[in-house]
């Protein structure tokens, strides 16, 4: 969000000032619904970047972040979570990205649209790691689902 509010500071278009208002809302809503998620879960600090990691899935999300979520440097997150997941992190929010890209696509039939719904933001970086995933392309999945 920091990133998102310079860059409209930057522009100074006719309409930046209402921008970096919603991106500050954005910003404290996402807060707010973090906290709240956290005081309900009575879970671990790790395991509150799981559940944080289920529900946001589809935003841009960095290991830091979650390090520090969980009150842990990089290092050892990253070592935990590979213990505790039996996944890296990157292949872990792929899973992830690729299941909920498979819903989607069952539910609404569209590629582009249920890449970018998953958190993709490149469309040939999708297919790419869907496939490599499913062992098929997404619509040799759509061929294989309705068939």
């Amino acid at each position: 969000w920091y990133r998102k509010m310079i860059f409209e500071q930057t522009q100074k278009g006719k309409a930046f000032e209402i921008l970096i208002e919603c991106h500050l809302l954005e910003l404290l809503v996402f807060l707010k619904r973090l906290r709240d998620e956290k005081a309900q879960s009575g879970e671990s600090p790790f395991e509150g970047t799981l559940s944080f990691l289920q529900n946001h899935f589809f935003e841009k999300i960095d290991i830091p972040l979650l390090a520090k979520m969980a009150g842990m440097s990089y290092r050892s997150f990253t070592d935990y979570f590979k213990k505790a997941t039996q996944k890296t992190f990157t292949d872990y929010l792929t899973d992830l990205r690729i299941a909920y890209a498979q819903k989607r696509l069952r539910e609404t039939g569209s590629i582009l649209f249920s890449a970018y719904d998953a958190g993709f933001t490149d469309l040939s970086h999708f297919y790419r790691v869907f496939k490599s995933r499913t062992k098929m392309t997404p619509k040799g999945y759509l061929k294989q689902t309705e068939g």
